[in-house]
């Protein structure tokens, strides 16, 4: 069950702080190009029937759909706030246990970066 991650570095692309009314949010430092990845995240896959469990749990808010199972996702993957006019993407790649955020557009210093959250459409599943 174990894929070999080969090496993960932090990304310097982005910082987190405060977002008024949505908690903490993932920032730009500097221009980030369309298409271009803003960030590498391992994460911890739990089988889908666990997700119920999870619901009762500090991390209700920061797990994420995994296929039919669900994932808590670690650098600053699990900080990225929802909205349906979003400048970011996400791949996930199971065999290794990553999810990858790109950027849908050119993203400008210091702007929030966005995903949508909803299950099924916004998952892309790599070749």
């Amino acid at each position: 069950m174990s894929a070999e991650l080969g090496r993960l570095e932090p990304t310097t692309l982005v910082y987190a702080k405060e977002v008024p009314g949505k908690g903490r949010g993932v920032f730009a430092k500097r221009l980030i190009k369309a298409g271009e990845l803003i960030e590498r995240c391992p994460v911890v896959v739990c089988p889908g029937a666990e997700w119920e469990r999870l619901e009762q749990t500090a991390l209700r808010d920061y797990y994420l759909n995994f296929g039919d199972d669900v994932c808590i996702v670690f650098g600053f993957g699990s900080l990225y706030n929802h909205n349906p006019d979003s400048n970011a993407r996400t791949v996930r790649l199971p065999e290794k246990r990553l999810i990858e955020f790109y950027a849908t557009r050119d993203i400008q210093p210091d702007e929030e970066i966005l995903f949508t959250y909803q299950c099924g459409a916004w998952w892309e599943k790599t070749q």
